[in-house]
């Protein structure tokens, strides 16, 4: 983490106030060792809708102390206000004032502070970060410095639809049988249903996971068959996934056939070496027996 000086540093780091990056940076740049998380109540907000940004501040050197805290629209000494990426802070922690920078009185080593903005007019993605200062009780700063990142307007879809990752079979494998096909569908919405196909055919429907489809590769021909999964959210958001895989059944049944006759030739020699043991053994005995007469 580092933390870039300035000229001027925000005099007593005192006062609920809209506060760029930089007012801080000089005199509070000794790192902190607080944690700063981050949680925005949507991330795909259209243009213009209300979102509501989280941060929380636990641990540091400034227990018991006065800490201050603000979002910020970049982690860069100039430009760094909500406002120079278009977001309109409605409300701060205050609940009264609509400022970028909080103060905390006193810091009892756990703080969750919450804005309300809305979102930028315009489509795009924008991100979000906050930084904490230690006001008195020495000279520390910390950034957030993942952020929060928004996909605005027409984005949202890409973002929304459904991911879906297939764990068996692997693309190109050969298989034979009965096969099960394993799909773990993610998504950012609930989903209605996930459809299999095999060639363009729809197989099974299932609307809930986890998901899964057996397929019975007998009735189809061998050779190259695309399986293609698609899913589909509540909000009517698509996604979809396609493999190949290869069937292989006539060649699992020579392999089966030529296993069968390795396997009963083999019982045959055994069979065959057993007879020759047994008739050995008799004729041994039977010559036995014929001294004892004499």
């Amino acid at each position: 983490m580092t933390i870039a000086p300035s000229g001027l540093a925000y005099t007593g780091g005192v006062v609920d106030s809209d506060l760029a990056y930089d007012c801080g940076g000089s005199c509070h740049s000794a790192p902190s060792t607080s944690v700063i998380e981050m949680y925005a109540s949507s991330v795909n907000p259209t243009p213009g809708q209300t979102v509501t940004v989280t941060v929380n501040v636990t641990g540091g050197e400034c227990v018991g102390r006065m800490i201050g805290v603000m979002l910020v629209a970049s982690l860069h000494v100039e430009n760094s206000l909500p406002s120079d990426e278009n977001w309109t802070i409605l409300s701060d922690p205050s609940g009264f004032t609509a400022y970028n920078y909080f103060q905390v009185e006193t810091f009892t080593g756990e703080a969750s502070l919450t804005w309300t903005l809305k979102a930028p007019s315009t489509s795009g993605v924008r991100t979000l970060y906050a930084r904490e200062m230690h006001g008195n009780g020495g000279m520390y700063g910390n950034d957030c410095l993942t952020g929060v990142i928004f996909t605005i307007g027409e984005s949202e879809m890409a973002v929304c639809a459904p991911s879906i990752y297939v764990s068996t079979p692997s693309e190109g494998e050969k298989v034979y049988g009965e096969v099960t096909v394993c799909a773990n569908v993610q998504s950012t919405k609930q989903h209605c249903y996930c459809v299999l196909r095999v060639d363009g055919e729809t197989l099974q429907n299932v609307t809930s996971g986890p998901y899964a489809w057996k397929i019975d590769t007998t009735m189809f021909d061998d050779g190259t068959h695309v399986i293609n999964i698609t899913a589909v959210d509540a909000d009517g958001h698509v996604g979809s996934f396609e493999f190949v895989i290869e069937v292989n059944n006539e060649g699992e049944r020579a392999l089966y056939l030529a296993w069968l006759a390795t396997m009963a030739s083999g019982s045959l020699l055994i069979v065959a070496i057993s007879g020759l043991a047994i008739t050995g053994a008799l004729f041994y005995r039977s010559k036995g027996c014929c001294r004892k007469v004499k």
